[in-house]
């Protein structure tokens, strides 16, 4: 999913955009409903990377403050 949100500054023509956008929502539920099962039947995860956060109860997802995903920094 970071990768369409990296790119999505990139992307100029709004119909691509707009098939980016819907194919990363549709990756976040998968994502969130892996996240939730997870914490629902006690199933710890590792981080597969260095900026991965695997859910916590207390942290279920990773966001910031305001409950936005964090962009990639590389982009």
């Amino acid at each position: 999913m970071s990768a369409y949100l990296g790119a999505a500054p990139l992307i100029q023509n709004k119909t691509y955009l707009d098939s980016a956008a819907r194919i990363m929502d549709t990756e976040a539920q998968h994502s969130g409903t892996i996240r939730d099962r997870n914490i629902e039947f006690g199933l710890s995860t590792r981080n597969v990377d260095a900026k991965d956060v695997p859910p916590t109860t207390a942290h279920p997802f990773f966001v910031n403050s305001k409950g936005l995903s964090h962009p990639p920094k590389h982009f």
